[in-house]
């Protein structure tokens, strides 16, 4: 079963501004059809080739973050 990578905000402000920081990148152009059913098309070919791409927090940042959520309970 596929995983599709993905990223969700932590629920602390200005976090979701960082949406999309995880994700796959596919190569394949998308034609003059519906691009919603191009992309099922996509997803469905074996042969479609995706490539990660990750963007990391720093180690303060992370650390900071863990904390804020749980001073946060």
């Amino acid at each position: 079963i596929p995983i599709f990578p993905g990223s969700d905000p932590l629920p602390l402000a200005g976090e979701e501004k960082k949406v999309g920081r995880c994700s796959l990148v596919c190569s394949e152009e998308l034609g003059n059809v519906s691009s919603t059913q191009q992309v099922i098309q996509l997803l469905k070919t074996k042969e479609t080739k995706f490539e990660k791409e990750f963007v990391l927090e720093s180690n303060l940042r992370f650390l900071i973050n863990q904390s804020r959520l749980r001073l946060k309970k």
